[in-house]
């Protein structure tokens, strides 16, 4: 693999997270191939969770690409299982750093399938813009009583309130969180209605 590509992994992956260093990858690979691709809007997750795989899980940086990049191309959330699937199948049982990561991966699909753009840390809690932000109000009045108070509509987006737990419980209400989202875009579906979130798409 090329000594740059190597020395992106190694200086930005704990810096900019999952997504924007998959981004940065792809670039850097199309630019040593003289390639010029466009690329679509991704879900971007910022939870500071210290996800990654370690040298010492997959020592072959080549394999440890293909491997990020396998995660990274996995669009719903049977994508992610199979890919974690595949690399566990392959590497052995994750460790705790890549634990993480799987979880990146799947909050990344569910969010997909949420309309959810980006979710990032706050002071306050976590973010979640979505991706049409037109529609924020009618969902978090949708989502408003269920949550009872632990989540906030703010100018940028529903914000879930921190909450006192550690990373398992950050992880799991935020794909509580998701699946509630999730569940708002499929009765508008089945509705035959415009899902919430991909107005005007």
């Amino acid at each position: 693999m090329d000594d740059a590509v190597i020395h992106l992994e190694k200086r930005h992956l704990a810096a900019v997270g999952f997504d924007l260093y998959m981004r940065l990858l792809d670039e850097a690979i199309r630019e040593t191939r003289g390639e010029i691709v466009s690329e679509p809007p991704e879900v971007a997750i910022d939870l500071d969770l210290g996800a990654y795989l370690p040298d010492a899980y997959i020592p072959s940086p080549a394999q440890r690409m293909a491997a990020y990049r396998q995660l990274a191309a996995a669009q719903t959330v049977e994508d992610s299982r199979a890919a974690i699937d595949s690399i566990r199948d392959r590497y052995g049982p994750l460790p705790e750093p890549a634990q993480l990561l799987a979880e990146v991966v799947r909050l990344r699909a569910l969010a997909r399938r949420a309309g959810v753009a980006s979710i990032s840390q706050e002071r306050a809690g976590i973010l979640f813009r979505l991706a049409d932000p037109s529609t924020t109000g009618d969902r978090m009045r949708v989502l408003s009583a269920a949550w009872r108070g632990g989540i906030d509509l703010t100018p940028d987006g529903i914000l879930l309130r921190a909450g006192g737990g550690g990373l398992s419980e950050t992880i799991h209400r935020v794909g509580d969180l998701l699946d509630a989202l999730a569940a708002q875009t499929s009765a508008a579906a089945r509705a035959g209605k415009v899902p919430l979130g991909q107005a005007g798409r």
